[in-house]
């Protein structure tokens, strides 16, 4: 089977990032070539199989989020689940982030995908609430671009910023970074609402 390549955004949206999607597309097309062409020499565990990492495997000298200024942030129900997510101020604004433990992990022993874009997701909707003055809001649209993998021990940080207000959207892009490396690139549109 033959990985289809993609040059433009997905589904004819407009490329608002400076050509981000081809840059992105062109990395993932090759790497999804040599993952299809290479044979595995680490086949996926079979369904229910325990893929957790022992407590040994983090340092035990870890980041210290608290120790460095950060804060735990008041959690969701749903964030609490898959916390707990830190912030600390900047200046003007805020950075967010969580530090990497084995429930963080997928199969390949990596922090999985979904909890990264559980913390862009998070972080941009903060910086929104922070950018409306406090007023409610929902995300409409979230495009995430992975970029580098990040491991159990590393404290993943995020931080956001506005684009463009309009009436009853914004607009936000964000990055998160771990270890100093870029791991995601985010943007997005989030809904403005009303009083309740």
């Amino acid at each position: 089977m033959r990985p289809v390549a993609v040059e433009g955004p997905p589904h004819g949206l407009t490329d608002h990032t400076g050509g981000a999607y081809s840059v992105v597309n062109k990395m993932e097309r090759n790497s999804v070539q040599r993952n299809f062409s290479a044979k595995r020499n680490d086949p996926m565990p079979p369904p229910g199989a325990d893929i957790s990492m022992p407590a040994s495997a983090i340092d035990a000298d870890a980041f210290d989020p608290a120790a460095a200024g950060w804060k735990p942030r008041g959690n969701s129900s749903f964030s609490s689940l898959v916390g707990p997510l830190w912030a600390r101020r900047e200046g003007e604004s805020w950075a967010y982030g969580f530090l990497a433990g084995p429930q963080h992990t997928n199969a390949h022993g990596i922090v999985h995908g979904g909890m990264l874009v559980t913390l862009a997701d998070n972080a941009l909707g903060l910086v929104v609430h922070e950018a409306s003055g406090g007023q409610s809001a929902v995300t409409m649209q979230l495009n995430t671009h992975f970029l580098s993998a990040a491991h159990p021990g590393e404290f993943v940080e995020a931080r956001g910023e506005v684009m463009r207000r309009g009436r009853s959207v914004m607009f936000v892009r964000g990055t998160l970074m771990a270890g100093g490396r870029m791991v995601l690139a985010a943007d997005g549109i989030w809904k403005l609402l009303g009083p309740r």
